[in-house]
């Protein structure tokens, strides 16, 4: 599904509601709106991600960026959370905490480590003598709750 990102004013608070994929090739657009409301005086921004179907390291940083950016210019950010596999990701790299969202019924969702993790590594069995690209023996997960 092709980025899109709609601007829906109400006086000086701004929604940025995206959807599609948040990638390498459309990161640049969102920190370009988030950057010319700051410039224009906008009171508030929220970054609705509840469209969003995919999102890589590229926009996750613009996300973070769009945080940085509104404080530095006085613009209160919230972000409204996308669906559990974008969420994730803010879990995963430990910047629920770090990031402005919205409260709300579901706001507080913490996803288990084990449900945001890929399989990195099989069992004995699958792996063989040899193990994968010399993997460690042991992983060890910490719950991100």
């Amino acid at each position: 599904m092709p980025f899109a990102l709609q601007d829906i004013a109400v006086g000086a608070g701004h929604t940025l509601a995206l959807s599609g994929e948040l990638d390498i090739a459309e990161a640049g657009r969102l920190e370009r709106a988030i950057a010319d409301l700051c410039a224009a005086g906008a009171g508030s921004i929220r970054i609705d991600l509840s469209g969003l179907t995919f999102l890589d390291s590229t926009g996750l940083r613009a996300i973070v960026g769009a945080s940085e950016r509104c404080r530095t210019s006085g613009v209160e950010l919230e972000i409204t959370r996308g669906p559990d596999q974008i969420h994730s990701l803010f879990a995963l790299t430990g910047l629920l905490d770090r990031l402005p969202f919205a409260s709300g019924a579901d706001a507080d969702y913490r996803p288990e480590a084990d449900a945001i993790l890929p399989k990195i590594f099989a069992s004995d069995d699958e792996r063989g003598e040899q193990g994968w690209l010399g993997a460690p023996e042991t992983v060890t997960v910490e719950s991100l709750t």
